[in-house]
């Protein structure tokens, strides 16, 4: 399976516009190029990370959250003694580049970094960067 890396990111960005937070967007953007897109619990399932965990914005970034759903809901497993070293590596790489991008992987730490906002503004971009970096990374260990 190719994700288009673009389509996700522009797709996440509309996303978030139109009312989803970063994580939603970002889990949307991405699943809306397969089959899964169009499940409802989809966008429920990522509705706990919400500028970090319930809106504190403490721990992990919701658009990193999203991102990691998605690849588990993409490469993860179905049943308990299934292999899960496909996954992890992507998790692993998709962590790793995205803090080497924001400096952590903290919500709080990476919008304290990022400086004042406007109406989520660097969270709209974050959104759309972070599911295009998802795809690109399934698509690179895939091939």
């Amino acid at each position: 399976m190719h994700l288009d890396e673009e389509r996700a990111g522009k797709q996440a960005r509309m996303l978030h516009d139109g009312g989803f937070h970063c994580a939603e967007a970002v889990l949307l953007g991405i699943l809306e190029q397969t089959p899964l897109g169009g499940d409802p619990l989809i966008p429920r399932s990522a509705s706990c990370f919400r500028a970090g965990v319930g809106g504190s914005h403490k721990e992990i970034c919701g658009a990193l959250a999203g991102g990691l759903m998605a690849g588990g809901c993409l490469l993860g497993r179905d049943k308990a003694g299934q292999p899960l070293d496909f996954a992890n590596m992507v998790a692993t790489e998709v962590r790793d580049r995205f803090e080497a991008l924001y400096g952590s992987t903290i919500c709080f730490e990476i919008l304290e970094a990022m400086g004042p906002q406007e109406n989520s503004q660097l969270c709209h971009q974050l959104s759309g960067t972070t599911a295009a970096l998802v795809c690109q990374i399934i698509n690179e260990t895939e091939s």
